[in-house]
């Protein structure tokens, strides 16, 4: 009940906020999932968040580090910065891909699973 009024409190204000509360609250087919299973929902998608920001920090600090044993100070840095976002971007990619089909073969009916 009260996450119903939450998602119609969300539509009558429109607040994107509350388009999370709905995701993590739903399955694929719209039925309401168990508490604990929402919020496996926010630690795995929290997680590739953290682990995007993780891989851009350390190449740019890299780069800064090298950039003071070599001297060239904004260089490295700069190109640290972008292979780190490049390989963080991969890394998202693929793991949304990943969970995406995790997800699929979580929803299939069981009938479907067995022809």
């Amino acid at each position: 009940m009260a996450l119903e009024q939450t998602l119609l409190n969300c539509k009558l204000n429109r607040l994107p906020v509350c388009f999370d509360i709905f995701i993590f609250s739903q399955n694929l087919h719209g039925k309401n999932m168990p508490y604990g299973e929402q919020w496996s929902g926010v630690f795995r998608y929290s997680n590739l968040g953290f682990t995007f920001a993780a891989n851009i920090l350390i190449w740019f600090f890299g780069g800064y580090w090298l950039d003071g044993k070599i001297g060239t100070v904004p260089l490295l840095t700069i190109l640290g910065t972008v292979i780190g976002a490049v390989s963080g971007f991969i890394y998202l990619i693929r793991a949304l891909k990943q969970i995406g089909q995790d997800l699929e073969a979580e929803e299939k009916p069981e009938d479907e699973s067995e022809a």
